[in-house]
């Protein structure tokens, strides 16, 4: 292994684990909001839906903005160093 690899293989360890991170985040946010929900309106399928939705609408609006923003050759060079045809 070169220290390159190395490098690289860390590099994955530390972005999946901060994605792993902001997922967890997102997640109890989410429960947050739910719970301040049915306080508010009630357990209803609102106040679920309302609350699904925003998740959902983060998820898809980050995943936009973080796909325009991140260069296909840095993501091939991280993500796909070990394939020899990535």
């Amino acid at each position: 292994m070169t220290s390159a690899a190395i490098t690289t293989e860390q590099l994955r360890v530390r972005l999946s684990a901060l994605f792993f991170l902001s997922g967890f985040a997102a997640l109890t946010y989410q429960v947050c909001w739910q719970k301040q929900l049915n306080a508010l309106l009630g357990v209803d399928t609102l106040s679920i839906v309302i609350v699904v939705v925003a998740f959902m609408l983060g998820l898809g609006v980050g995943a936009v903005v973080g796909g325009d923003t991140w260069p296909t050759a840095c993501a091939r060079s991280c993500f796909c160093s070990s394939r020899s045809n990535c």
